[in-house]
């Protein structure tokens, strides 16, 4: 919360001193910031049995390093909804509503660098039919614009396992902060700049409007900070993909996704990890618009598996 500290001076009267707690908000799908009026003090129209007539409401955030611009310059707009007393101040049923609305926009997004680093590796199982576990971990560089939208697409070696999902969060589930256990199918992890601790949580597998669920990292932090990272699961040529489209404008250094493998692995070997390198591919936006396409070689486990391999084969020609 915000909480403001004013002196009460009605011309030549010293009422002391008024608090206002202001209750600050986070979207959890945006990260975007605003002051929640529910959970918020009210401003006072009495004093002391004195009527307090506002002409004038100024606030300045002005300490350095407070406030961080965002990385996109389309248009925004900041919105403010203000209420004021009717004739009866303790009526609130003529309160009036205003709502005023200013245009906010960034020049200069193209100059800043977007250049994200993407690796994905598979755990355990190598096997075909086989459920190996999944880690993905995005990098950006300090300066850059922040991602915006992400589309990773794994190779046709890797499918979904159908068969393994047990349960699927319903949305007033998840809303209520209810998901049953056995919806959870991984953790994820965010570090940024802006937070002393990364934000972490479970990857969870939610109802959607789409034919398959989609996957939630649902990652919360101190200070009762939540962010839901949102992806939808579909499968292309063969193989799986996840699409983020809408990702928060705020910085963030590293992103872990781990999905759990072995008898609760959403994904499932078609061939044989071990036999040629396999790749994804992957499409990332900036929240400047520019655009970044990767191949990702996924790793794997197959380096013991190659030197057992190796050690057999000796054995077989030694007893020859």
């Amino acid at each position: 919360s915000i909480v403001a500290i004013d002196s009460a001076l009605v011309g030549p009267l010293d009422l002391g001193v008024v608090v206002v707690r202001s209750a600050i908000r986070i979207d959890p799908r945006t990260a975007q910031v605003s002051i929640d009026s529910s959970g918020s003090d009210p401003i006072p129209h009495l004093l002391d049995g004195i009527p307090l007539h506002l002409r004038d409401i100024r606030v300045y955030v002005e300490r350095p390093g407070f406030t961080l611009n965002p990385t996109s310059c389309n248009v925004l707009n900041t919105t403010s909804i203000l209420t004021g007393a009717g004739a009866d101040p303790f009526n609130p049923a003529d309160d009036v509503p205003a709502t005023s609305t200013d245009r906010y926009q960034l020049l200069g997004c193209s100059e800043l660098g977007f250049a994200p680093k993407l690796s994905l590796k598979l755990l355990g199982g190598h096997r075909r039919a086989q459920h190996p576990a999944l880690r993905a971990v995005y990098e950006s560089r300090p300066g850059d614009a922040n991602v915006g939208t992400a589309v990773v697409t794994l190779p046709h070696s890797e499918f979904l396992a159908q068969n393994h999902i047990r349960e699927i969060c319903q949305a007033a589930q998840f809303e209520a902060n209810a998901c049953p256990p056995g919806s959870i199918y991984g953790h994820a992890r965010a570090w940024s700049p802006l937070l002393p601790e990364p934000l972490e949580g479970p990857v969870i597998l939610r109802t959607s409007s789409h034919p398959l669920p989609d996957m939630v990292a649902a990652l919360r932090g101190d200070g009762g900070i939540a962010i839901d990272v949102e992806g939808r699961i579909s499968s292309v040529g063969g193989g799986m993909r996840g699409s983020f489209e809408v990702l928060p404008d705020a910085p963030a250094s590293k992103f872990e996704l781990t999905l759990e493998g072995g008898k609760r692995g959403l994904l499932e070997n078609s061939e044989s990890l071990c036999a040629t390198p396999i790749y994804a591919s992957a499409r990332l936006g900036g929240q400047n618009d520019a655009p970044e396409a990767l191949r990702v070689k996924l790793g794997n486990d197959c380096r013991g598996h190659r030197k057992h391999g190796k050690h057999r084969a000796k054995r077989r020609q030694r007893r020859r």
